[in-house]
């Protein structure tokens, strides 16, 4: 079974990205290796990235804990004026490199090697936007959910691809890919953009 993983996506990998339907192939195929492999909790986002596009929502621990994430930034928005200058920023450790997909694209690339795969796509910035912008695709209608006791700010994020990357393009990057999410305390939708 492993072998013919392998295989499929060595082939799959000497290919172009150019569809969803790829970046779905992909994607699942990695899940198999990882958890032929038991490589998930060494693979942490990387697994994460590959479940996104095999579930409409993902209500799961990482999820929850990305919206947790998402649920501290907002409190400092719902309450910016009594908590301001006081408020507790070390979360952003982490919420950073989910905003910027940093650390899906460091586990893709180092488990693609680990696995003696074509690792360019992580590895080049032009085949890492058109990866990101066929994933986002896949991905876009898809929510992270948290239905938990204590989140008062935010309980679901989802992520949108931007049909206008003119404003990409003209500072030197190929695509827009926008974070939403909306606060429960006032109903204002909120947004963060990333460009690769």
């Amino acid at each position: 079974m492993k072998p013919a993983i392998l295989t499929k996506l060595a082939q799959a990998l000497a290919q172009p990205v150019a569809s969803e339907g790829q970046i779905v192939y992909i994607m699942v195929e990695l899940r198999k290796l990882i958890e032929i492999n038991g490589d998930g909790a060494r693979f942490a986002a990387l697994k994460f990235h590959c479940d996104w596009v095999a579930h409409p929502v993902l209500q799961g621990l990482q999820a929850q804990d990305i919206v947790r994430l998402f649920d501290k930034y907002q409190k400092m928005e719902d309450t910016q004026p009594v908590a301001h200058g006081r408020a507790d920023m070390s979360f952003m450790k982490q919420l950073g490199p989910v905003l910027t997909m940093s650390n899906f694209r460091n586990e893709l690339g180092a488990y693609l090697r680990s696995q003696q795969l074509d690792h360019s796509i992580p590895n080049d910035n032009d085949k890492w936007a058109k990866f990101l912008m066929h994933y986002a695709g896949v991905i876009e209608d898809c929510p992270l959910r948290c239905v938990s006791q204590g989140l008062k700010h935010v309980d679901e994020v989802t992520l949108k691809l931007l049909d206008s990357s003119q404003q990409a393009r003209a500072t030197g990057f190929q695509l827009a890919i926008e974070w939403r999410w909306k606060s429960r305390l006032t109903g204002k939708e909120f947004t963060n953009q990333q460009l690769y």
